[in-house]
């Protein structure tokens, strides 16, 4: 019994301390030992007609500027010509693009402790933090037509980091390999070759557990501790 309360007590502190998010380190390289394919760094879009109303399209401008337009157009644009690729290759362009936007604290991108950016915020402004990124993937992949069921957001704890920080972790079955999609390490690994993660909890649109000792997932009942998150996916119901 002491046992579930020290664990229950701990996800909550965790749960509070998740204010800021660990930042891409300067000048550092990242796990030069790992090889994977690498992912093009410039993505082609396709010019179409533009898929926003143009009273959307106005108000950004107003907001953020003309170049935060294009930046949500060409997204747009970029979820229509992937619509028929492969999963992996879903993942691979999903990560790399927003993976591009700048990483920028709460608190200086928007006077805020803790503010959970929807997609359209996070391109408009170009950046955002840990938290702004992973949820910019989950909605990316979400309209490319892959489940919500594979993906969930997971707070993590980073070996040689102190601050909390989000990745967005793509699995559709117990027996397949958790892929991992993060702005720290921008290559697709999955999650048994990220030993530098350790997962505190997860949720997507549906529920949120905990990772057990046994590798078990067990649900957890906090929707009072799901403001944020609750508040975003209004904010994106309303287009915004």
């Amino acid at each position: 019994m002491p046992q579930r309360l020290f664990a229950h007590f701990f996800l909550l502190a965790f749960i509070g301390l998740a204010i800021s998010c660990s930042a891409p380190p300067k000048q550092k390289k990242l796990y030069p030992n790992v090889s994977m394919t690498r992912v093009p760094e410039k993505v082609k879009i396709k010019k179409r007609k533009p898929p926003m109303r143009y009273s959307a399209m106005k108000r950004l401008e107003m907001l953020y500027g003309k170049k935060a337009v294009k930046r949500v157009k060409n997204w747009q644009y970029l979820i229509n010509d992937y619509q028929r690729k492969s999963e992996l290759e879903k993942l691979k362009i999903t990560n790399t693009y927003i993976n591009q936007l700048r990483f920028l604290d709460d608190r200086v991108h928007w006077g805020k402790n803790d503010y959970w950016a929807t997609p359209v915020e996070t391109l408009a402004s170009n950046g955002g933090d840990c938290e702004d990124l992973a949820i910019a993937k989950y909605y990316t992949l979400s309209k490319l037509g892959m489940s919500e069921q594979c993906l969930s957001l997971s707070y993590v704890r980073v070996k040689g980091y102190k601050k909390p920080h989000m990745v967005l972790v793509y699995q559709c079955f117990e027996e397949d390999s958790a892929i991992v999609l993060d702005n720290l390490n921008p290559r697709l690994l999955s999650k048994q070759e990220r030993r530098d993660l350790t997962t505190v909890y997860s949720f997507n649109a549906k529920d949120m557990w905990i990772m057990q000792a046994s590798g078990q997932k067990r649900k957890l009942n906090t929707k009072s501790r799901m403001r944020l998150w609750d508040d975003l996916k209004r904010r994106v119901a309303m287009g915004r």
